[in-house]
């Protein structure tokens, strides 16, 4: 009997206009990774990494798409992550790389590198989320900021918003294997003074902050709003992403009777950013 904390390695063939919306459920059942590959006919191959407690929900939302379950060993399991981890940019000058691969030889004079090792935690599961929260932070963040990131995941935004100037920032995800990763990574970065991480949700973050950056899926923006709001300063920033963008509306529903109002939405290819305010405060506000 595998116990629920063994890995294991679930591969899928779907038709690609199927991929979307199976991975944000595959995320939201809880699985560790997921890899894409692209098939001759047209088909898309997803190679799924999760926790054998999760494998259930998996198989369950997979159905007769399902080619092979395998155990696989910890080691083994998060190496095959590993092989495909390159180096990424986002925002205006940071980029993103694994510390086990060498720097690439496109980083510029002017980047700031950040070293992100996933570990056990593998953030919302799209960079493109990442990169939508990382180009509203650079908007958004001031020297003396705040900030509270809730779901952190590897810990690339709270250790950005470091880089940006927040004076400083409370992480917090509820898996205990994120909270390790984002320790490590906020130590190889250099942000121990700045950033400090916590096991928990929402309420774990306390109230007051400028900026409120929730990367996390669009079901618990939703069944966590009242919490996630109440870190936010009057004056501030709630930035919402880990949402599909046929997902905004029912996110943002559940913002507006708490007070909160969308100023902007950034749309990806398929993910999406909000950023809400209080309306209340709107004469606050300093627009650049």
């Amino acid at each position: 009997m595998a116990e629920s904390d063994d890995w294991v390695s679930i591969v899928a063939v779907l038709a690609a206009d199927e991929v979307d919306l199976v991975a944000a459920a595959l995320w939201d059942a809880g699985i560790a990774g997921i890899e894409e590959r692209d098939l001759a006919d047209g088909r898309v191959e997803l190679v799924i990494g999760c926790r054998a407690g999760v494998a259930d929900a998996c198989t369950v939302l997979l159905g007769e798409a399902i080619v092979d379950v395998a155990p696989v060993s910890a080691d083994a399991g998060l190496d095959g992550w590993r092989e495909h981890a390159q180096a990424w940019r986002a925002g205006s000058c940071f980029v993103i790389v694994p510390p086990w691969i060498d720097d690439p030889d496109w980083i510029g004079d002017g980047d700031v590198r950040v070293s992100i090792d996933p570990g056990h935690a593998f953030g919302s599961g799209s960079h493109e989320t990442t990169r939508l929260c990382i180009a509203a932070l650079e908007r958004t963040i001031g020297v003396a900021s705040s900030v509270a990131d809730i779901g952190c995941g590897s810990g690339v935004l709270a250790i950005i918003a470091a880089g940006l100037g927040a004076r400083s920032v409370v992480a917090v995800d509820i898996d205990p294997a994120a909270v390790a990763a984002t320790a490590d990574n906020v130590t190889r970065n250099g942000a121990d003074g700045i950033v400090s991480v916590r096991e928990g949700s929402a309420a774990a973050v306390g109230p007051g902050h400028d900026v409120v950056v929730a990367n996390i899926a669009a079901p618990v923006l939703i069944a966590d709003a009242a919490a996630i709001a109440a870190a936010c300063a009057p004056h501030g920033v709630l930035l919402l992403s880990g949402m599909l963008s046929e997902q905004v509306g029912s996110v943002i529903a559940a913002y507006v009777p708490l007070g909160w109002s969308p100023a902007t939405i950034e749309l990806g290819e398929d993910w999406a950013v909000v950023e809400l305010r209080d309306p209340a405060h709107a004469h606050d506000h300093h627009h650049h």
